[in-house]
């Protein structure tokens, strides 16, 4: 990651958020974002259902605010019946305003039937857009919505004057009217990360990483191919090998694999 860095790329990590608190500080030594599952607000929850707990979760939240430079941002899948009672949705975002306030974007996804979940239905789209007025109404900030169409759930807000200053349609943009980091309209300071460089810009919402994640994962192999070519002038990297990894690192094959390579070999 810090050859990543030097490359002007920069790494979002999505987490569970779930990690001993000495190993968070080498896990997210060079990381610029990250987007953190908070898969309930009950630890009934979390040792039923991941066997963790819901308090390291927390903690490992608030150290991310207050002893990081990292951009946050918070993901609830809503399951019915488990994580998605309006006390539940009330008591988390009471928490998100106290501990972290109120411009952490909270994200609510749709979850559907799978794996060892398949007794469940999945969540409808009225639960969704209860959790997102529960949160408004709340004072988050910028609150969305996820795994399902609607647009309105997807929009990013001037919490001011209510603008609609970033208009989604899933991971398409559709328009932006953003000025710098303000509201175009009343010049409000919108949170965010307004400007990465390599052409990676607006962090308001993960949908535009999303948007961004194409984009990264060429910019990265061309990085880690440039300077295996470098190693192969040196005669310090057989030119058979970097034959080899080239092929492997088409972008239609494994985004994985390509990460596998980048950090064993240079890091």
């Amino acid at each position: 990651d810090l050859l990543a860095r030097d490359e002007g790329i920069r790494s979002v990590m999505v987490t569970a958020g779930y990690i001993d608190k000495q190993a968070r500080k080498d896990v997210y030594k060079y990381i610029d974002a990250a987007n953190v599952d908070l898969k309930a607000f009950s630890e009934r929850f979390y040792h039923k259902l991941t066997y963790s707990h819901l308090s390291d979760v927390l903690d490992t939240l608030i150290w991310l605010k207050n002893e990081t430079n990292i951009w946050i941002e918070i993901t609830t899948l809503l399951i019915p019946d488990e994580n998605d009672s309006e006390d539940e949705i009330q008591q988390m975002c009471e928490w998100i305003l106290k501990n972290l306030g109120e411009n952490v974007p909270l994200h609510f996804t749709a979850f559907h039937p799978d794996f060892k979940l398949i007794d469940k239905i999945r969540t409808p789209e009225s639960t969704l857009n209860l959790a997102r007025n529960i949160a408004i109404k709340a004072g988050i900030n910028y609150c969305y919505l996820g795994n399902i169409y609607d647009r309105e759930g997807q929009t990013t807000l001037c919490p001011q004057c209510h603008s609609k200053l970033i208009i989604r349609d899933w991971h398409s943009v559709l328009s932006n009217k953003m000025d710098g980091n303000q509201c175009y309209n009343c010049g409000t300071q919108i949170a965010g990360v307004t400007k990465f460089t390599n052409g990676i810009c607006f962090l308001s919402s993960r949908r535009d990483l999303c948007c961004c994640r194409r984009s990264y994962f060429k910019q990265l192999q061309r990085c880690l191919l440039a300077r295996l070519r470098r190693m192969t002038c040196q005669k310090s990297f057989n030119t058979a090998y970097y034959n080899m990894l080239e092929n492997l690192l088409d972008f239609h094959y494994s985004k994985g694999l390509t990460i596998f390579i980048f950090t064993c070999l240079f890091r």
